[in-house]
């Protein structure tokens, strides 16, 4: 049986996005997993039944560090003798592709997912764009998790080679299954959170579930909602700030608001949030392509989402969701207020909609067999 080597640069990637991938892939091929938390890589391969070790890893840019980064997997990879080794995230992209080549595992890819450099200027974007460059020319194949994400590799001339995508897109599907709204609508559990955050029938609840920074658009969020005065307008924000400046300028906004706003810390599991929610907001600057919209659209919630590449790919304006411009808090205004006047039967219409388009296109099993069919071509 085949090794297969998969790297992520932290464990968070595997116990969120690719839960069940491994378990599902060993039908095939030995596999083993790694990244840069030892328990959490541990905690995560014994609950899949598969290998794994960790190699230190820093997220940020750090010469000297990702070297003694590329030393450790060299060695793992020496051991291991993999026949394919395939990478996520940016700098377990960077370290696999040298160890990897260095090491002359035959099939080495990667997967990019959301890009930064199209969003950055100077010295820091031709860093990336070197670093993106290096993968592509060091890795035998190469993926993109969504048609805007390719574009963008093409457009920006990063590699000559073909990129390929997975199915319909993503890196891991969807378990409709488990995302189902029917399974948490009315147990105990959903009673209380909707009577802590004061949530009723004349209530119209829009949430937003990530990463809390700026480039989430969660200033213009904020700033639609509180000129969306309508006491019947709720916010809900689940998700854990990326610094505390941002942080504070967010509770400020929120202190002062006249609409009820709620900032939960993240959660592992989203779908009580979900189910007592109306629509879902991704105000997003830039985005791969995201698996929190996936997971909405699986729980019938429609979708506000800015025009980006890998949102704009699972929204179609109009009959799972409402598109508008990025960074503009006056379009996000006018979109919160057309879904806000909208009667119950159109909105669970076009939830309901977001739910088929998950089951037809991004379904978990699905996405595995594509997957199970790439890796078989190589």
């Amino acid at each position: 049986m085949d090794r297969l080597l998969l790297v992520t640069t932290v464990d968070a990637t595997f116990k969120y996005i690719l839960k069940d991938q491994p378990t599902f892939l060993k039908k095939k091929y030995s596999v083993t997993v790694c990244s840069s938390d030892l328990t959490g890589i541990k905690d995560f391969a014994e609950a899949e039944d598969v290998n794994y070790f960790s190699v230190p890893m820093k997220r940020e840019i750090s010469p000297f560090y990702d070297l003694y980064s590329i030393f450790c997997l060299i060695k793992e990879i020496k051991s291991l003798r993999p026949k394919i080794i395939h990478s996520f995230t940016p700098k377990a992209g960077l370290i696999c592709a040298l160890s990897g080549f260095l090491c002359r595992v035959p099939v080495r890819i990667h997967t990019f997912t959301g890009l930064i450099f199209p969003y950055r200027s100077g010295l820091l974007k031709m860093i990336l764009v070197l670093v993106d460059r290096v993968i592509c020319a060091l890795d035998t194949h190469i993926i993109a998790e969504g048609r805007g994400v390719r574009s963008q590799l093409k457009n920006k001339k990063i590699t000559e080679k073909e990129i390929q995508i997975i199915g319909n897109g993503n890196i891991a599907g969807v378990d409709i299954q488990f995302y189902n709204r029917d399974q948490v609508r009315q147990n105990s559990e959903i009673i209380k959170l909707k009577k802590d955050l004061m949530i009723n029938q004349e209530s119209m609840t829009f949430i937003f579930a990530g990463r809390i920074n700026e480039e989430k658009g969660i200033i213009e969020l904020l700033s639609a909602i509180n000129n969306s005065y309508d006491k019947n307008i709720n916010l809900i924000i689940v998700g854990s700030f990326e610094s505390n400046n941002f942080e504070s300028k967010v509770r400020n906004m929120t202190s002062n608001s006249k609409n009820k706003i709620d900032l939960v810390n993240w959660k592992n599991d989203i779908r009580p949030y979900l189910s007592i929610s109306d629509c879902f907001v991704l105000p997003s600057y830039r985005e791969g392509f995201p698996n929190v919209l996936l997971q909405a659209g699986a729980m019938n919630l429609p979708a506000i989402v800015t025009n980006v590449p890998g949102s704009n790919e699972i929204i179609t304006h109009g009959y799972n969701g409402w598109i508008c411009n990025s960074k503009s808090s006056l379009e996000l205004y006018d979109m919160i207020n057309l879904v806000a006047s909208l009667t119950t039967s159109k909105i669970n219409e076009v939830g309901n909609n977001a739910r088929k388009n998950v089951e037809k296109k991004y379904e978990k099993t699905k996405y595995q067999e594509k997957l199970i069919e790439f890796y078989n071509q190589l």
